[in-house]
Order: structure tokens, then sequence, then C-alpha cells
């Protein structure tokens, strides 16, 4: 998506809600959670598909951008046994921008293909959450996403969503682990002298793997600003230490990350060389 001649991307994590089925009254009018065959897009293809669709037709509003506002937000929707895409409620949100564009979204997803129990179509509730997050340009490489038949598979390949994102060593507060690998990136950056003298300031976007065992791998600069700061990103990044890794399915995996790095002058240059950004 392009706003104001830079590129954000929203990484979209997608699950189906519950192990169980909600009964009403009677056949004609029963939900299900579960069903023996979950609602799929008109082609055939559900799961990944679905979230894929509802990814292009999230639109990161322009005020969140701005006041970098980043999070998770919770839709439910049911998939009645027409297909239609009915009742789109939020039942776990960050604000009110955030949720209303998923709110949208969700109004704006095709006729499905319904769900099905013991061979007739059935209606099936659907429960989705959507990370906003501010990202580097599309320059960075689609991640690969198993198939659910290969669950052997997760812990080589990078997911393109997980359940829980890696964390800092000790961060039990699950919904501020990039918030806090940021921070902690922040902490061990030094201002180039170069750029301090210059007045260079900008945002730079570093991307990394999280290993099954929380290491950090293959750190690389996917947008710079050089007078190096780019240099000085990397260093920081390999100060991290081993992280908790992020977990699918209950296990460890592999997990690209991408984030941005902000360089900005606070006070009098010439006060801050040798410091970091934030004065650390």
């Amino acid at each position: 998506m392009k706003l104001n001649s830079t590129r954000y991307s929203l990484l979209l994590l997608a699950t189906l809600a519950g192990p169980a089925a909600l009964a009403q009254q009677g056949p004609a009018s029963q939900v299900y959670t579960v069903a023996e065959q979950m609602p799929t897009l008109t082609n055939g293809q559900g799961g990944t598909a679905i979230m894929a669709a509802l990814q292009r037709l999230t639109v990161y509003p322009p005020s969140a951008i701005s006041d970098q506002v980043e999070g998770r937000v919770f839709v439910t929707f049911v998939v009645a046994a027409g297909g239609q895409v009915l009742h789109p409620r939020i039942v776990k949100g960050v604000r009110a921008d955030l949720d209303s564009a998923v709110v949208a979204a969700a109004r704006l997803l095709p006729q499905l293909l319904p769900g099905r129990q013991g061979g007739q179509p059935v209606a099936v509730l659907v429960t989705i959450p959507v990370v906003f997050l501010l990202q580097a340009p599309a320059e960075v490489p689609p991640l690969q996403l198993a198939e659910p038949s290969q669950p052997d598979q997760l812990a080589e390949k990078k997911p393109a969503y997980v359940e829980e994102l890696p964390r800092m060593p000790g961060e039990k507060n699950k919904g501020k682990g990039v918030a806090t690998l940021v921070a902690a990136i922040q902490r061990g950056l030094i201002y180039p002298e170069a750029a301090l003298r210059s007045s260079v300031q900008g945002r730079v976007f570093v991307s990394f793997t999280v290993d099954s065992l929380g290491q950090v791998k293959e750190p690389k600069i996917v947008k710079g600003i050089g007078w190096g700061c780019d240099e000085a990103v990397l260093v920081a990044v390999k100060k991290l230490p081993r992280l908790q890794p992020g977990t699918q399915q209950g296990r460890p995996v592999s997990v690209g990350i991408t984030l941005p790095i902000t360089f900005k002058i606070q006070d009098n240059p010439a006060s801050r060389l040798g410091r970091s950004p934030d004065g650390w």
C-alpha cells in the first residue's frame, strides 16, 4: 500500500475460532465454530486464501500511520449457509480507526463457499485477528507458509504468520513483543558522528530472522539512510540477546522480522556524539 510515498505492509494473522460448535434452536439456525468442511473462497481455497483476501482489502488508516499505532484487532463474522459474510463485529480492538478499517474490509469480502456439516451447507462463525504493523517497503520477499497438511515443515520454514511473535527474554506480555524488540535495538544504537554533525535523521528498516532457538540471524538493511546509520543498526541488532522464539501450533518456529529504527536528534548534536539516538 502506498501512502505519502512510503510503503507499508500489513502483517495479517488468521485463525478459525474455537474447538466446539455452537448450537442455536434447530438445524436451520445452528451456527458452528468448527464444521466438517470450513468455508472457502469460490475457488476452493480456504484458510490462508481467506486471510490474503482480507489483507488485500484492509487499509491502514492514515491517522494510525501518522501516530505510528500498531496492534491486533480481532474481528468475527458469520459465513451463512448461502456463503454471505454477515454481522462483522470487533471482539477485541485497538482504537476506533483500526477497528473500523477491519470491519470495512470484512464487509468487502466476496461471497464464499459455505461450510458443510453432514454434507449440508451450514452457517459458520469465523474469528480473525488482523495485525497492523508498520513495515518496510514491499521489496521484502514474501515468507513461505507450510500447508496445514504438512505440520512437520513448520520448524524449517518461516510462516507467513505466527500465533506468537518472538519476544525479549523474560517478556511476558505477548502483545508488546515488537515494541520491546525495537526499544532494545534503539538502546544498543550509537548515533554515528558523521550523521550527527550533518544533522541526518530518518528511519532505517532492518530485517532479520529469529530461528526456532531464539537466535538472531542474517540481519540486513532493507531501506537505509546512509551516513553510517545503516551500519549502526546492524551492529545494534547483533547485540540482541537470545530471544524467546515465535511459536506456531505450540512449536517454536523461525520467524522473519522487519523493524523500523529511528534516528532523531533531540538536543545539541555535539553533546550526543557516541550516544544512542534516545540518549542511552
